[in-house]
């Protein structure tokens, strides 16, 4: 089974061109879960993000992940990699960006979080220069 995985929120791609990549890459509307986050995300966002954890639940062996890009992994790195890892666990593939980074499980994930890391250190640098320019 092929699955989708989008995440909307601040500094993300827009829902519209997420729904479309995944579409493109065999993703049926119908067999994707989303999530919005806000810019006040709880610390604690697998409590809150109810689409992720029920595609957590329905994923099975053999099965396959796709998202959009690394930030749309999680609302962290440490949020990313609980997802990768839960992914991994249950013995699906997750196909990030398109066939641009494809991790079987177990397999290394490194490529993916240092992607995520450098996205969360641009985000927070916008966000910065924003405050001080006030």
């Amino acid at each position: 089974m092929i699955w989708g995985y989008i995440l909307e929120g601040a500094g993300r791609p827009a829902r519209k061109a997420q729904a479309e990549s995944l579409a493109t890459l065999g993703a049926l509307p119908e067999a994707t879960w989303s999530d919005k986050v806000s810019g006040r995300t709880s610390t604690r966002p697998r409590n809150k993000l109810e689409g992720r954890n029920d595609l957590a639940r329905a994923v099975m062996s053999g099965d396959t992940v796709i998202v959009h890009a690394p930030q749309c992994l999680g609302v962290s790195e440490k949020d990313a990699a609980w997802l990768l890892d839960t992914m991994a666990e249950k013995g699906a593939t997750v196909i990030v960006g398109g066939d641009v980074q494809k991790i079987e499980p177990g397999g290394d994930t490194s490529a993916i979080m240092a992607a995520m890391a450098r996205w969360r250190l641009a985000k927070n640098m916008r966000t910065y220069r924003a405050r001080k320019a006030k």
